[in-house]
């Protein structure tokens, strides 16, 4: 009876295995297994900038997980994991009985599965998580495939890289970084037990939730680490007595640059699809610089918010009539602020005695904004009949007023209270109150270790009013105490912008800030904004006349200039300022933006010649050779106008600009690289180019000449005249449009540029090295407004990005050619300078080139505008197809005077159009009375 009852089960189990191994997948599959692995984009320093993937995993070969880790995975789930033969028998039984009982019992409990870690490796890669006794069967006889398939060490190291561990982390690489930001080799043996207590359920464990819980297991493993012999008694004693603690990877841990970042995953997805980006484990290095990248996001911030308070406030987000309970009211504008370091408030209450407004912010806790906090809202419109003195709080804000505001962490403007009696008072009154919260805190702190390293519980506790540092506390007016609760009256731009940075020489994009915040849209305004340069695309201009026999002091008219366009209608471009400078040298052109200077030199060169260099330097695809293109009436991107501003820099060489300089796919191979250069002279060799290069002495290589690399440049312009246009836009920064920039005392050239009406504000600028372009104007383009023009309104964008960057730009000066002659010339004649000169500067000519011999400049007489330092301004608009009229303060100071005014309007007396001849380059007589113009003229005020 016996044998035949075990013939009885053994035909019974044949027959089950021949029923489910039919259909079992095969073992070998798990040989072609790719996993799914993290796309990461590295800064050029290193810095982790962005991750892409579906499952967030980093697959390690099992020789580089720890043993520690291994250890503790055997002992949590598999102790006779290199014993048995995929399926541990012994405990299958136990699970089959313990499962029988609780049906029997009618408990209500999950069956108990008894798995191996072979057996996980099955269900994992190649069957359903379905808890059926057939899925069982079939889990069993693919754990005996794989035995035999694979080795114990690759099982292993197929189940830690593939196993799910919470924090949306696959494998244990991912997750010692995404729990204890930590590398794998770092792991404590107490963090190796936490790690395979997530194995069996990492919802269970999460420490947040179910702290005690998960402390129990972790204990639990570490005795079996302890029992199983893989930790002494003593290191266990340590480990069991550490708390769990997160050490969760900050957001300020990975570089910020949305818009840098997007751009590149927008490449990769379409040279390397869907599947690589998210999927494939690419490293990719990309020329991003941290700090470029910082300075660059703080620079432009700053430019647009100081645009945005020169133009008054706009008022609150919102009212809320019920404020009461703000905190639930706010809920509503959660992550919605344009700025990280902005948080958004309700007003409660408003003390015009005092000039202070108290708010409620959305984390329940309360502000103040002093006066001086909010003083830029009270801008007078009339300034000479209104000061701030009479203007009150409550003249801009109400109460239920939301509204944004900056937290002052170190207001410079708390000296203002510190001698304030009832500052004083409060200060000696509560002293004792903040030192005995402080000591809550710290005791708070002592009865939860584990929690102390948490960023929301001390959030929570601040809410509480439970953290108040004694040096940060300051006083509300009435008494109230508020910890480090002193913030600032913000607003929202409604103007926006872009930046680039990029090296001179190889056109690596080191920043790019596609907006004033990736919040307000992902629209990047660095790359994909096509908007009118303006006057920063004279540089075409002018070295295409340079390469065609111009120099640098060869005299230029500026004169009224009116022109017959094809349509019959007449076209009258006009300097800003309304004054005409006569002839002058080409130089003073571009560094005073003349208008009508560069529309009679795009003349005299030929406009299809223009348009032949900005197409070779690629400011565009295509350009039509009408004169109004000379002024930068064409579109062109950012990205475009830096790079061509990068090939002269680089004294005509062309640049491409990329952003990223290798990808390596998950096993280290590279797979792209943008530098090809080859270089024969950088490995040496024993004569024999199949051995590997010799082993030689230190002092031998202290000896070796640097071996020379092909340059991969393409040459698009002379390096003669491209020193000369560079020596040109130098003088834009030390005398013209962009002199606000020369204190910063760097060798540095420039170009402002205004478009249109205007509606774009440029600065393009660069030092021998490096390139920094800004751009500012509206997404839906309407005026900036009177005299915000691209010396005004972007230049102190790059400004800011210089002097926080000064210590990483180089102070060589540009590289003068051997072709290139200095002399010191009159700045405003282009003649030989006489000695002791105020108007001397140094000129470059071409060794063929001459100053020019004794000629007068001359300049019509008109008003010059005081328009400040560094403005910059449209001067190619018309009002009403005339010439603007005289402003009218400018015309009653001449007529006291006694001077003639009259009413030049863009005709003669009787307001008959006066059409200009197309003239010789060097006519010197047009206009009626003229005077000598001085550098004084040139300082009154600026063009763009």
């Amino acid at each position: 009876m016996i044998l035949l009852g075990v013939i009885t089960i053994a035909l019974v189990g044949f027959i089950v295995v021949a029923h489910y191994k039919k259909d079992l997948p095969k073992a070998e599959t798990l040989k072609k297994y790719q996993p799914e692995q993290i796309t990461r984009f590295y800064a050029s320093d290193g810095e982790l900038m962005s991750e892409y993937a579906q499952e967030r995993r980093i697959y390690l070969p099992i020789s580089d997980i720890p043993e520690i880790i291994r250890d503790a995975a055997m002992s949590a789930e598999d102790k006779y994991f290199y014993d048995h033969m995929g399926i541990n028998i012994p405990a299958i039984m136990r699970a089959a009985y313990t499962d029988i009982i609780y049906k029997i019992t009618l408990s209500h409990h999950r069956p108990i599965g008894a798995s191996t870690i072979t057996q996980q490796v099955a269900k994992n890669f190649l069957l359903s998580s379905e808890t059926t006794y057939s899925r069982k069967i079939k889990e069993i006889l693919l754990a005996l495939r794989i035995e035999k398939v694979f080795t114990k060490d690759k099982i292993l190291e197929l189940y830690l890289n593939k196993v799910f561990l919470g924090h949306r982390s696959y494998g244990v690489a991912a997750a010692a970084i995404s729990y204890f930001n930590k590398s794998v080799d770092d792991i404590t043996p107490a963090e190796a037990a936490y790690l395979a207590t997530l194995l069996k359920a990492p919802n269970n464990y999460e420490i947040t939730r179910h702290y005690d819980k998960a402390l129990k297991r972790r204990n639990w493993v570490l005795y079996r680490m302890y029992q199983n012999g893989y930790i002494t008694k003593e290191v266990y004693d340590q480990e069991v007595a550490t708390p769990i603690t997160y050490n969760l990877p900050k957001s300020n841990q990975v570089v910020y640059s949305p818009s840098f970042a997007e751009t590149v995953r927008l490449k990769i997805k379409k040279d390397y699809g869907d599947q690589s980006l998210n999927k494939g484990g690419l490293f990719v290095r990309t020329t991003l610089k941290p700090k470029m990248q910082e300075y660059a996001v703080n620079s432009l911030r700053q430019d647009i918010n100081e645009y945005t308070l020169r133009h008054g406030y706009h008022g609150a987000i919102r009212h809320m009539d019920n404020y009461a309970d703000w905190q639930t009211g706010l809920a509503k504008d959660k992550n919605t602020t344009p700025n990280k370091d902005w948080s958004i408030g309700v007003v409660l209450s408003i003390n015009d005695k005092s000039k202070t407004v108290s708010i409620g912010l959305q984390n329940g806790s309360r502000g103040l904004i002093p006066f001086k906090g909010l003083e830029w809202a009270l801008k007078p419109l009339d300034t000479a009949k209104n000061t701030h003195a009479k203007l009150l709080p409550s003249d801009v804000l109400h109460v239920g007023d939301v509204i944004y505001a900056k937290e002052e962490n170190n207001y410079t403007h708390l000296t203002d209270y510190m001698g304030k009696p009832w500052y004083k008072a409060w200060q000696k009154k509560n002293l004792s109150l903040i030192k005995n919260r402080n000591k809550q805190i710290a005791t708070w702190y002592a009865n939860h270790p584990h929690l102390a390293v948490e960023e929301r519980h001390l959030a929570r506790l601040r809410r509480l009013g439970l953290v108040i540092p004694v040096d940060d506390a300051v006083a509300h007016p009435l008494g109230v105490l508020y910890p480090r609760g002193i913030y600032t009256l913000e607003q929202k731009p409604t103007v926006n912008g872009g930046m680039l940075v990029m090296n001179a020489h190889t056109g690596q994009i080191y920043a790019m800030v596609g907006g004033y915040h990736n919040n307000l849209t992902d629209f990047n305004r660095a790359t994909q904004a096509k908007r009118q340069p303006g006057s920063s695309f004279k540089p075409m201009v002018y070295l295409t006349a340079l390469e065609n026999g111009y120099a640098p002091t060869s005299l230029i008219l500026d004169a009224p200039f009116v022109a017959i366009q094809d349509d019959g209608k007449i076209w009258k471009p006009q300097n800003y300022t309304h004054r005409f400078f006569g002839e002058v040298p080409m130089r003073i052109g571009i560094e005073q933006s003349r208008n009508l200077m560069t529309i009679r030199l795009a003349q005299a060169v030929g406009m299809k010649k223009v348009a032949k260099t900005a197409i070779t330097f690629g400011e565009v695809d295509d350009l039509d050779p009408n004169l109004s293109n000379a002024l930068g009436a064409t579109e062109t991107t950012l990205l475009r106008h830096v790079n061509v501003y990068a090939s002269i820099a680089n004294e005509g060489e062309k640049i491409t600009p990329h952003l990223i300089d290798r990808i390596q796919d998950s096993t280290g191979k590279m797979i792209y690289a943008f530098d090809k250069r080859e270089c024969s002279d950088c490995v040496i060799t024993n004569g024999d180019t199949t051995q590997p290069p010799v082993e030689l002495s230190k002092n031998y290589y202290d000896t070796l000449i640097p071996p020379k690399l092909t340059n991969a440049h393409e040459r698009i312009a002379p390096r003669d005249e491209s020193y000369q246009l560079i020596s040109i836009m130098q003088g834009v920064v030390a005398r013209g449009t962009a002199r606000s920039l020369r204190i910063l005392g760097i060798p540095l050239a420039g170009k402002t540029g205004t478009s249109n009406l205007e509606k774009d504000a440029w600065f393009m600028s660069y030092t021998p090295d490096l390139v920094v372009g800004v751009y500012v104007g509206y997404d839906t383009p309407k005026t900036l407004g009177h005299r915000e023009g691209g010396g005004w309104t972007a230049a102190p964008a790059a400004k800011y990005f210089y002097q926080q960057a000064m210590n990483m730009l180089s102070k060589k000066p540009f590289p003068v050619p051997s072709g290139i002659r200095l002399q010191w010339v009159d700045y405003l004649t282009g003649q030989e300078a006489i000695p002791h000169s105020k108007n001397a500067i140094l000129e470059a000519f071409k060794n063929n080139e001459m100053p020019n011999k004794e000629v007068k400049a001359e300049t019509q007489e008109d008003d010059i505008y005081d328009l400040g330092a560094g403005e910059s301004y449209d001067d190619s608009t018309i009002e009403n197809g005339k010439y603007a009229p005289i402003p009218d303060d400018v015309r009653e100071k001449r007529e006291s005077k006694g001077e003639n005014v009259g009413n030049y309007n863009g005709g003669d007396d009787n307001n008959n159009t006066v059409v200009i001849p197309e003239d010789n380059i060097n006519n010197s007589n047009h206009g009626s009375v003229h005077e000598d113009i001085t550098p004084a003229d040139m300082d009154e005020y600026s063009n763009n």
